[in-house]
C-alpha cells in the first residue's frame, strides 16, 4: 500500500482540509525520531491533485440540476431491485411503488432529517404563524401512503431481510452499493481522512429484542453518543464521504478482511476503507484510533 507511506502516528485532518503531523517523542519506544512535516504540497515526489466528479456526459456545471448531483451519490444501479424487493414485501392489495414515487419518498425522508417537527404535522393543512407544510400536495405523497411505503421499503431480498444469521442484512447492500457508487463517480483529492461518527439512535437495542438496531454503540464523550457507529473515509479537500463501514460488534468485526493478516482493528479498517485507492499515491490522514506503525507499514 504505497499511499500509506504518507501516514504518520497521530495525524488529524482539521476542517480546513490542511493536515498537520504532530511531533512524537517516539525515539525511546521505536528507536527512531519523528520528523515534523506539513502533509500537503508534494508528497512522495507526486504533485497534489484535486477532487472531481466523474460525469459520463459532457454537460457543463451550469446545465446540471440538484437531483443529478444527488443521483451521483446514490447507488442508482440498485433502484430496480429496491422496487422489486419492496413490491414483494407490499401487501397484495397495496399499489406497488414506481421509480418516480421512490425518489419522492427519499426526498421526504431526507427532509425529515432537517426539521424538528413531528412527522404527522408535516402533512398539516392548517396555517398558523407560518404557512402549513402541506407535504401531501407539495410532494405528491399522502401521509397514509408515505407510512405504507416507509414500512415496506426494502434494500435486500425478503429471505435476507428475515435472516437471523446476518442482522445487518436489511442495509448491508445499500452501504456496499454506496461505496461502489462513490468509487465509480468521485475522484478524491490527494488527501483522504479516515475517521468515525455516530448516527444517533433513540429506538430499541437489538441485543435485547428482535426488532431493534442490531448493534448500538454507546460513547459517552460524543455529543450524540448512542447510535450506530460508522467508520468512514472522506476527501480532505471537499469533506465528501467516499466510503462507509458499519461497526457491527466486536466478534463480527474480528472476521473482516485484513484482520487475520494485520491483527489490528484500526489498521484493517484503514485498509478496507481506502481499498479502491490503494497504490494511487494518496496520503491517508487519521487520528490515534487508526494511525500506528503497523498501519504505516501495511
Amino acid at each position: 500500500m504505497n499511499m500509506a507511506k504518507g501516514l504518520a502516528v497521530g495525524v488529524k485532518v482539521c476542517a480546513s482540509s490542511k493536515a498537520f503531523i504532530g511531533e512524537r517523542a517516539a525515539k525511546a519506544q521505536y528507536g527512531a525520531g519523528w520528523k515534523n512535516k506539513l502533509a500537503y504540497g508534494i508528497i512522495n515526489e507526486q504533485p497534489w491533485f484535486s477532487a472531481k466528479l466523474l460525469w459520463v456526459d459532457d454537460c457543463c456545471a451550469a446545465e446540471r440540476i440538484p437531483i443529478q448531483y444527488f443521483k451521483m451519490s446514490f447507488p442508482t444501479q440498485m433502484v430496480p431491485d429496491i422496487l422489486m424487493w419492496s413490491g414483494m414485501a407490499m401487501p397484495i392489495k397495496k399499489k406497488k411503488m414506481d421509480e418516480a414515487e421512490f425518489w419522492r419518498l427519499l426526498g421526504i425522508i431526507y427532509t425529515l432529517t432537517r426539521t424538528t417537527s413531528k412527522r404527522r404535522d408535516l402533512w398539516s393543512l392548517q396555517d398558523g404563524i407560518f404557512p402549513a407544510p402541506r407535504f401531501g400536495s407539495r410532494y405528491g405523497i399522502l401521509r397514509q401512503r408515505f407510512e405504507v411505503l416507509l414500512r415496506y421499503l426494502r434494500f435486500c431480498p425478503p429471505e435476507e431481510f428475515e435472516s437471523t444469521q446476518d442482522r445487518w442484512a436489511p442495509v448491508r447492500r445499500l452501504v456496499d452499493g454506496f461505496n461502489k457508487r462513490r468509487a465509480e463517480t468521485f475522484y478524491p483529492s490527494w488527501s483522504i481522512c479516515v475517521d468515525e461518527y455516530i448516527s444517533a439512535w433513540r429506538g430499541k437495542d437489538g441485543n435485547y429484542c428482535s426488532d431493534g438496531m442490531p448493534h448500538v454503540t454507546k460513547i459517552k464523550r460524543k455529543p450524540k453518543g448512542v447510535g450506530a457507529e460508522l467508520k468512514d473515509a472522506a476527501c480532505s479537500q471537499t469533506q465528501v464521504i467516499i466510503a462507509l463501514e458499519i461497526q457491527e460488534g466486536k466478534e463480527e468485526m474480528a472476521t473482516k478482511k485484513y484482520m487475520q493478516e494485520w491483527k489490528k482493528a484500526g489498521t484493517a479498517q484503514v485498509l478496507r476503507l481506502t481499498e479502491p485507492w490503494h497504490g494511487s499515491g494518496r496520503v491517508i490522514n487519521a487520528d490515534s484510533a487508526f494511525a500506528s506503525v503497523t498501519t504505516a507499514e501495511a
